[in-house]
Formats: structure tokens, C-alpha cells, sequence
């Protein structure tokens, strides 16, 4: 079983992504905030991090780097964000990380998780 971290400060969308990551049979957890995500980093060694672009506190790239340096970095990380979807592509790249563009349906969420998330297609949530 895989564990997701989803770093996001809007409820509705940690909600929605952690239910699409237990319908698939992972465990998925979740933080409102960047020094909630580093406890559990630290604690719970997540092997997926969803980490919202714009946190209130800290950008989530600053956020990463500190993460990287702590050596609390899960190996695969996903950057969420409504950037337009050039400059998020090339910032993922500048950080050797995956992304996933704002607003996102379930079906495009399990999409861009496909090789960490295997439930069957039949199974799939309808689109939010």
C-alpha cells in the first residue's frame, strides 16, 4: 500500500483527493498547513507528496527544498497549482517533480496518479 501525503490549504480539495486515494486502496494523509506536512514527512514517511503550489506559509517548491535538505523528501512528488500550465510544467521540471493542474476532476487526479494508484477503470469515482 502506497501512503499520499496531500499538502493543500483548501479542506474541499484535500477531501476530495484523499477519498480518490482510499477508493483505490491507499492511505492517503493530509495537511493544512507546511509545518503539519514536515511533522508528518518526518513521522510517516509518505512515498507520495501532493503539495499545492501557493501554501500561505512558504511557496511548496521552498517547502520541498527544505524537505530535500532534511532528507524527509518523499521520493515522488506531485506539484498542484492553477499556474497556467506552461510555467507549472517547466517549474516541475526545474524541480525533477510531476504536476497536476488546478482544478482537476477525479478521473484526471487518478489519471496523472495512474502508476501509484491500480484501481481498476470500473471502479473509477465520476468526475467532481
Amino acid at each position: 500500500m502506497t501512503t499520499f501525503l496531500v499538502v493543500d490549504d483548501d479542506a474541499d480539495l484535500r477531501y476530495l483527493v484523499n477519498v480518490a486515494i482510499t477508493r483505490a486502496g491507499h492511505r492517503a494523509l493530509s495537511a493544512a498547513s507546511i509545518e503539519e506536512a514536515r511533522t508528518l514527512c518526518a513521522t510517516e514517511r509518505p512515498d507520495v507528496l501532493l503539495l499545492d503550489v501557493t501554501m500561505p506559509e512558504m511557496t511548496g517548491p521552498t517547502f520541498l527544498a527544505v524537505l530535500r535538505d532534511e532528507g524527509l523528501a518523499p521520493p515522488n512528488v506531485f506539484l498542484l497549482s492553477a499556474l497556467e500550465p506552461d510555467e507549472l510544467a517547466q517549474l516541475a521540471d526545474s524541480l525533477d517533480v510531476r504536476f497536476l493542474l488546478k482544478p482537476f476532476t477525479l478521473q484526471r487526479l487518478r489519471s496523472g496518479l495512474a502508476e501509484f494508484l491500480e484501481a481498476p477503470e470500473a471502479d473509477a469515482a465520476p468526475d467532481a
